[in-house]
């Protein structure tokens, strides 16, 4: 499960990511905010979703406001929880970022999944394992 969640999530952030001038491109880019991933998530967060029922959180940092829209409308489910800020990485037990160009995101995970089980499905192109 956790996996395909990777996925999912790798692909809605690489919907906005597509140019290869570094600029994303597809009906929602980066904006003029730079966001910059690292070992223990991004920069500039611009919103989250708790989802699961609290076994993960995505979080998603220099896009423009209709990607941001976007990512805000499909979390829209009674078991996930909206924000406007960072996900509380409190107790989380990692997470998978995922960077291109300006724009940045990362799904947080926590127990009962393990911190090895998301190195392990962390391992696409862009993607890394980062800590809270």
């Amino acid at each position: 499960m956790l996996a395909f969640a990777l996925v999912v999530v790798s692909n809605v952030f690489c919907l906005a990511c597509g140019s290869s001038s570094g600029t994303p491109g597809g009906g929602g880019g980066a904006t003029g905010t730079t966001s910059t991933g690292g070992l223990h998530g991004c920069t500039n967060i611009q919103g989250s979703c708790t989802s699961n029922g609290g076994l993960s959180c995505e979080e998603w940092a220099g896009y423009d406001a209709a990607s941001v829209a976007n990512f805000m409308s499909g979390c829209n489910h009674p078991n996930q929880v909206l924000s406007a800020g960072p996900c509380d990485t409190t107790a989380t037990v990692g997470g998978c970022g995922v960077a291109t160009g300006a724009v940045c995101g990362v799904i947080w995970s926590f127990a009962p999944v393990t911190a090895s089980e998301v190195q392990t499905d962390c391992n696409g192109q862009y993607q890394t394992f980062v800590t809270p």
